[in-house]
């Protein structure tokens, strides 16, 4: 009976702190899905961050970190973004197959270099989105 006390008192804190997840459209030949949680959208000046998730159909993607031989169910990235002069960095990477393991990329490895955006790619969909989001 306490327990369920405690989960009424904090279903509030919960709820707020739930990820909400847009899509952004597929690539790859609609062999992959790309989504980012605009509650981890993180605005500082003309740098913006958020976590982005890449749902790839099933069995259409191995050989990725810590799987090469591992079908990829997802893929959750922490991205960063220089708007003005549109630059792009990793600064995470958590890569889940579909036997339920999951491989997180070395802390070490982060934040990859600054690289431009290429034009008509995903990376520059995710750009465009998340450097005119406006927090609510």
């Amino acid at each position: 009976m306490k327990s369920a006390w405690v989960l009424a008192l904090l279903w509030p804190v919960l709820a707020a702190n739930a990820s909400q997840w847009v899509t952004l459209g597929k690539v790859n030949d609609g062999s992959q899905e790309t989504f980012i949680d605009t509650t981890s959208i993180r605005i500082d000046g003309d740098l913006r961050r958020g976590w982005l998730k890449l749902v790839s159909a099933p069995h259409t993607l191995t050989g990725v970190a810590g799987g090469p031989e591992k079908w990829v169910d997802y893929q959750l990235r922490r991205e960063a973004f220089r708007c003005r002069d549109e630059y792009h960095r990793s600064e995470g990477l958590i890569v889940f197959f579909d036997d339920h393991t999951s491989f997180t990329t070395p802390s070490k490895l982060f934040p990859s270099a600054w690289e431009p955006v290429p034009p008509d790619t995903a990376a520059s969909v995710v750009m465009q989105f998340i450097c005119s989001y406006v927090k609510p």
